[in-house]
């Protein structure tokens, strides 16, 4: 029996976890063609299609569902930064945002554009997609950026005649794109002076939703019912299958090794465990951790994609974790004043000061 389970193992290493196909269960069934998801701390947003925005605690048992506020119109894509939920207002034409820090929010408007679809948000800069939504009317989609730190920001143009651009994902200061009708993904370097469409993978099937976890770029098929992944470290470009027989997916999102998706067809949120489990390469030279020593919250700034850290005490008890975004604010006013110690994922340590 032992000499079996040695060599079920020896397989497992030997082929890699990443060439085994991820088990998903149900979270939350019988919802509107929910479509928008992301985490704020235990908490997961997500939009059906009757325009309400609603929330669920993973760690709540049975999970309640609270509706948050009711746009009253199609939603896109989330991103959440520091405590504003932004939300690409679909068939409102308007990016919003609501504070997630108040019981009661109300709508705060960002900006007036045609049908915005995805968001990325990379510092102060808002990426955006807009202008398509109809596969009659091709080739008016285009991406731009707006500095949110602006009072009365001014969208600037980053690409062009696309047929439907939808969702956006940042790595390597590169912008990824997908595209739902043309069925491809294009990216964008970003440090170019001039912005040049290169096309990255052609061939899918309604490319709706993308998200990196470290050098892997996961996207929802919803014309296949599936989501793949490509590892973008390596020369050759392949697409490999994540999890099929999917009821549209469309949008995921990422709690530590957890994969969360809606299901729009299906009209659900499910789930991967245990999937996410590779690190991403950084380096702590190249990672900055604001104000230390700090009374309220630090901030981490420095990385790519998502990243898992942790708080531990002098005496080694982990008192805090949750996965961070490059410039997120981490609220740290709980703690009692003395040294701490902030751990990534990839076990490199930072020493922190609460005052």
């Amino acid at each position: 029996m032992k000499q079996k389970k040695y060599i079920i193992i020896l397989l497992i290493f030997f082929f890699g976890v990443n060439n085994l196909k991820a088990q998903v269960s149900d979270v939350i069934t019988g919802l509107n063609y929910p479509g928008g998801i992301a985490f704020y701390g235990n908490e997961l947003y997500f939009s059906q299609y009757n325009g309400t925005i609603s929330k669920i605690n993973i760690n709540d048992n049975p999970l309640n569902i609270e509706e948050v506020i009711n746009t009253g119109n199609i939603l896109g894509e989330f991103e959440i930064i520091n405590d504003y939920l932004y939300f690409a207002n679909f068939s409102g034409n308007k990016i919003s945002k609501i504070n997630l820090t108040i019981a009661n929010p109300t709508i705060i408007d960002v900006l007036d554009v045609f049908l915005p679809s995805g968001l990325k948000a990379s510092g102060n800069k808002l990426y955006f997609s807009s202008g398509s939504g109809s596969s009659t009317v091709l080739n008016q989609g285009k991406v731009s950026f707006i500095n949110i730190s602006d009072s009365n920001p001014i969208p600037q143009e980053v690409l062009t005649g696309q047929a439907y651009p939808l969702s956006l994902e940042l790595k390597n200061n590169y912008l990824f794109i997908s595209d739902k009708y043309d069925n491809k993904i294009t990216k964008i370097n970003l440090s170019d002076t001039t912005y040049t469409p290169i096309d990255f993978i052609s061939g899918l099937n309604e490319p709706t939703g993308l998200i990196f976890n470290g050098d892997i770029l996961y996207i929802s098929e919803q014309g296949n019912n599936k989501i793949t992944k490509i590892d973008t470290s390596n020369t050759v470009i392949t697409l490999v299958d994540f999890i099929t027989g999917l009821g549209g997916p469309a949008q995921m999102d990422i709690k530590l090794t957890d994969m969360y998706i809606t299901e729009t067809l299906s009209g659900k949120i499910s789930k991967s465990e245990n999937t996410m489990l590779s690190v991403k390469n950084f380096s702590l030279e190249k990672v900055n951790v604001f104000p230390n020593p700090s009374y309220n919250f630090i901030q981490i700034s420095g990385f790519e994609s998502r990243m898992s850290i942790s708080i531990y005490d002098v005496i080694g008890n982990e008192l805090l974790k949750q996965v961070v975004v490059n410039n997120q604010k981490i609220d740290i006013s709980h703690l009692n004043t003395g040294i701490y110690f902030l751990k990534f994922e990839n076990n490199e340590i930072f020493k922190i000061c609460k005052k």
